[in-house]
């Protein structure tokens, strides 16, 4: 298939799509969200001998090889099985296939060897993410990786304790943006909710929530699960936090903050068993999963953590220190997220 046909679908220019092809990240993220999804309706693959990049962009590639690694004690499985960071993984593996970059996946837990195939003699960079869960396992990555170009993703919770570069979100924000969308919407009680106390990002989420609500005038009440709680299953907690807000004290309000989609939707099926109206709940979540949200009609409120581009970034960055950017200070992308308001907001 050729690059004209994507072209026509997606409404641009070829040489848009070639440099999309090429160098993604020198293409604006609403055109390259078009090309993408063009590309996927006509089934386009890229062939494995197709030309890359002209050598200015290469200069620094040595084995053609990224290793992506998951840091941490959580099994690679178990972190790429939630469909978001399905969906990240898979347009970061698109974004290295563009630059005729192969990859590899490899998992590093804490305290043990570190796998085959991370040194300079079989690989050009390394992309990093996950959590530690220690953070003396900073130290033997830095360690381990001197001399390796290599960047940290998707999350800056632990940026103080590392000196990759890093790109992520700006997970500060999400919290910001649901309190004053739900502020603006009329909501001055809320609610937000907490299923995970290990998770860095979702806690930061919960704070700037609460203290951008607080500023507001709003009040908030939070429903977090409890430590001796942390290790049931997910469904359990979910049903706790629900059996949690079913009461005449909380129910009044309406206004319901999720860190994640996932949550949001883990909540909803418990809030459904125990008879309470969702159509009178105006919540907002995290990520703007589509897996998720297909659940509801219409859909709830979300925030999008840019995924796509993140991933772009991502790569762009690795090639930068790949094809000679020696600065000695670490690099920090921070993307701002973006508010998708409730569906039925389109409508009219």
């Amino acid at each position: 298939m050729s690059i004209k046909k994507i072209a026509e679908r997606a409404e641009v220019g070829i040489c848009t799509v070639s440099r999309y092809l090429n160098t993604p990240e020198r293409v604006a993220e609403k055109t390259a969200r078009r090309i993408r999804q063009a590309m996927d309706e006509l089934g386009f693959e890229l062939s494995p001998n197709r030309p890359g990049p002209k050598s200015g962009n290469r200069v620094g590639i040595r084995t053609g090889k990224i290793v992506i690694a998951i840091v941490g004690p959580t099994p690679p499985q178990e972190v790429t099985k939630r469909p978001i960071f399905a969906k990240f993984f898979n347009l970061m593996q698109f974004n290295l296939h563009c630059r005729q970059l192969s990859h590899s996946v490899v998992h590093i837990e804490p305290g043990k060897e570190f796998p085959e195939g991370i040194n300079r003699n079989t690989c050009d960079g390394v992309i990093l993410f996950g959590d530690p869960a220690d953070p003396a396992e900073f130290a033997r990555l830095e360690e381990h990786l001197a001399g390796l170009p290599a960047v940290y993703t998707i999350t800056g919770a632990h940026r103080e304790q590392h000196n990759f570069d890093l790109v992520c979100c700006n997970n500060g924000r999400v919290g910001i943006l649901a309190a004053e969308y739900l502020y603006c919407r009329g909501h001055r009680q809320a609610v937000a909710f907490t299923h995970d106390l290990e998770n860095a990002d979702y806690l930061e989420r919960i704070a700037t929530f609460n203290n951008r609500a607080i500023e507001l005038g709003m009040r908030v009440e939070q429903i977090t699960i409890r430590a001796e709680h942390r290790f049931e299953s997910e469904r359990r907690r979910f049903r706790r936090l629900a059996e949690w807000y079913n009461v005449p004290e909380l129910t009044y309000a309406t206004g319901l903050f999720f860190p994640a989609d996932w949550h949001l939707l883990g909540c909803c099926l418990e809030f459904a068993r125990r008879g309470i109206d969702l159509d009178r709940l105006d919540m907002i979540g995290c990520d703007s999963d589509p897996d998720i949200r297909r659940y509801f009609e219409p859909y709830p409120a979300s925030i999008d953590l840019r995924y796509d581009v993140l991933g772009q970034e991502t790569v762009a960055q690795l090639l930068r220190r790949i094809n000679g950017d020696k600065s000695p200070e670490r690099r920090e992308i921070f993307l701002d997220p973006l508010l998708v308001p409730k569906e039925y907001e389109y409508e009219h």
